[in-house]
């Protein structure tokens, strides 16, 4: 199984984080873990290593600092660093005989076996598999793209299954270079939109529990499609992947994921194990007034957790 993942400095902690859970729920012999690392130095690049070797896996990493991706477009929002494009690049930087690859964001926990995903059949013509995105009803996405919701459902990169022989065919950074020059598309998620500008036609849709972003675990989802609602609702009780999407992380003091507990049980296994954040008196009220909407029902609730989960923590 090959899983590749990128990260910056700041993010190289919560790297960590998700290769403890990745390793928790799946044996890492026969697993390689390929580390697309921005300006790391190599002692942080051996704080990975030891975790990736300790638990069996092999481990590769690839300097992407050359790949001037701080030059590249800014997305609109300010949690998406330029190191996400780095995977944009993966069909030239992994080795040839990397025939398809698992992307990993770091801001998720892998919280079931990752084989039913590494052998989900990609037809023929189709390059990349992607879960729907939680917005991808939003009218907006398509317009700012020019592309057609009839043609294409806007999927969420931070877990895609990539089949990198027909990247590599189709010259896919090529044309993600080519993509990032023009100045008639706004690009506001960054390489999440390029990739989805570049797969239309080309995208196999995976089952949701592969890739349950935070609003899918709201009571309330206005902005994806009815059946699509019901399906992830189904989903809840079998998640394979929780994503931190937007901006509230669980290591937000403000935030109440129903899945920060388990974060904090696989931080808590890093060298920053304790760390947590100092909230401002702001932070403080706003999150005590959050919780007592929730308690009355006046916001939009999450989910309560399948028993399951409930137990793993």
């Amino acid at each position: 199984m090959e899983i590749a993942c990128s990260t910056d400095r700041n993010y190289l902690k919560y790297c960590i984080t998700m290769l403890l859970s990745l390793f928790d729920h799946n044996e890492g012999k026969g697993i390689r873990v390929h580390l697309l690392a921005n300006g790391l130095t190599d002692e942080e690049l051996a704080k990975v290593r030891s975790v990736v070797e300790k638990h069996g896996a092999d481990f590769a990493s690839y300097d992407v600092d050359n790949l001037l991706l701080d030059t590249l477009p800014k997305g609109q929002y300010g949690y998406i660093t330029p190191t996400t494009y780095a995977r944009l690049f993966l069909s030239i930087l992994l080795p040839q005989d990397v025939k398809r690859v698992i992307y990993l964001d770091c801001d998720l926990l892998v919280m079931d076996s990752l084989q039913p995903l590494w052998e989900y059949p990609l037809d023929e013509g189709y390059e990349i598999g992607a879960v729907e995105d939680s917005c991808s009803a939003n009218e907006g996405y398509y317009n700012r793209l020019h592309m057609s919701k009839e043609e294409h459902r806007y999927f969420n990169a931070g877990v895609l299954l990539i089949d990198l022989e027909a990247w590599r065919k189709a010259d896919f950074v090529g044309r993600a270079k080519a993509l990032l020059g023009r100045k008639d598309l706004q690009l506001d998620y960054a390489d999440q939109d390029v990739l989805n500008v570049l797969s239309v036609g080309k995208t196999k849709y995976l089952p949701f529990r592969f890739n349950l972003q935070e609003p899918m675990l709201r009571v309330y989802m206005p902005e994806i499609n009815v059946e699509a609602q019901r399906a992830i609702v189904k989903s809840l009780s079998i998640p394979v992947i929780i994503h931190f999407t937007y901006i509230l992380k669980p290591w937000n003091y403000t935030s109440f994921h129903p899945y920060k507990r388990h974060f904090y049980y696989y931080f808590d296994q890093t060298e920053w194990s304790g760390e947590r954040p100092s909230p401002s008196w702001r932070e403080w009220l706003r999150k005590w007034l959050w919780g007592g909407a929730s308690l009355l029902h006046l916001v939009n609730r999450y989910h309560p957790l399948p028993t399951r989960m409930l137990m793993k923590v």
